[in-house]
């Protein structure tokens, strides 16, 4: 198996180990809600939030991947424009 020192220079033949850092990826966003019985629930994935007049909506949470992208605009154009939908 390839080191990832050997996997950068296929791609920049001068690349330094010192000048490069390791860091973790694909860690997921978090949704702490308010709950009356236990204070705060911890969420993951993503929440669709829209105001009660419906002028504004919002995607909290993580960003959504091709396979929820459609299913979640199609949740807040439901919640934002009912009649339409």
């Amino acid at each position: 198996m390839m080191t990832v020192s050997l996997r950068w220079k296929e791609y920049y033949p001068d690349a330094r180990k010192e000048d490069w850092k390791l860091i973790q990826a694909g860690q997921r966003v978090q949704i702490i809600k308010k709950d009356a019985e236990k204070g705060g629930v911890l969420k993951l994935g993503t929440e669709v939030v829209v105001d009660q007049q419906k002028t504004i909506s919002a995607l909290l949470g993580a960003s959504p991947g091709a396979s929820t992208a459609a299913p979640i605009t199609l949740n807040v154009l439901k919640q934002m424009f009912p009649a339409a939908v």
